[in-house]
């Protein structure tokens, strides 16, 4: 015979669970997308192509892990939808154990949007947009995407950027997202097919997108609009137009401008031949 204690108990924890599955509080609630460690984190994973409005109350998690492929040679992106957390998330990384594929993780920003010109578009809003790297990629100066905030009844995202490598081993492999906030952790699992083909590093076709240096200087302030200093006297714009080549060649985008001869940069073959 149980004791009235005992059932107590037994009653208490049955209760407890079912509500934990109903509210999605626990770790489990979320099916198979999620794991989580006190204090807990609601996320879920999907895919890069969807655009999760800040406000969106109709995002959730799919039934099973996301799947992902890509080439070797590729970059695979994915997202991480937070929807609440206790406390601030402090890190994502993800892992594919058994391969060698990279990662590198950044914050999706939000945009105010007020007057709406798009018939198409959800309305006025808090758009993503901008990415704030955790690491950046040119330089590997450490960034402001950590820590994320979420705040009551919004979303906040995340962007992680996979990349398998030209020697990846092909197959189906399992890997996962650890978010990391105060001293718990959430794990967000997604399965990663590699093909066996390898994707070529520089675009196959010989063809160039065209990049107005003149609008980049002026962009960021190393010269005025007026165009009285001659980007020549300037030695920031040069190399920060070859970074902005750099940005394009690693989306196979050779990017460049006759305009540069014009410029004052001297010869375009000279400076710029090797990113086209």
């Amino acid at each position: 015979m149980i004791s009235g204690g005992k059932l107590l108990a037994i009653v208490s924890f049955i209760l407890r669970t079912a509500a934990e599955i109903t509210d999605g509080s626990s770790g489990t609630a979320a099916a198979a997308t999620t794991s989580t460690i006190s204090p807990a984190v609601r996320a879920f994973l999907t895919h890069a192509t969807q655009k999760i409005m800040a406000h969106d109350a109709t995002a959730h998690a799919s039934p099973s892990p996301l799947e992902l492929v890509a080439a070797r040679n590729e970059y695979e992106p994915l997202l991480v939808v937070l929807q609440s957390s206790p406390v601030a998330v402090d890190s994502a990384t993800a892992t594919v154990p058994g391969t060698t594929v990279e990662f590198r993780a950044a914050r999706v920003g939000y945009v105010a949007v007020v007057n709406v010109t798009d018939c198409d578009s959800s309305g006025p809003g808090l758009y993503p947009d901008p990415l704030i790297p955790d690491v950046d990629s040119f330089v590997s100066q450490k960034r402001n995407a950590f820590p994320v905030t979420v705040p009551a009844g919004q979303n906040r995202l995340l962007l992680i950027d996979l990349f398998v490598p030209p020697g990846a081993r092909p197959g189906t492999h399992p890997g996962h997202v650890t978010l990391t906030a105060g001293t718990g952790k959430t794990v967000l699992p997604f399965t990663l097919t590699i093909f066996e083909h390898t994707l070529p590093s520089t675009a196959s076709m010989q063809s160039t997108y065209g990049i107005e240096p003149q609008l980049i200087f002026t962009g960021h302030h190393l010269i005025p609009h007026d165009g009285a200093v001659p980007p020549a006297e300037v030695p920031a714009a040069q190399e920060l137009y070859k970074r902005y080549l750099d940005a394009g060649l690693m989306h196979r985008i050779s990017g460049g401008s006759t305009m540069s001869t014009a410029e004052g940069f001297g010869d375009f073959e000279e400076h710029y031949d090797s990113y086209v």
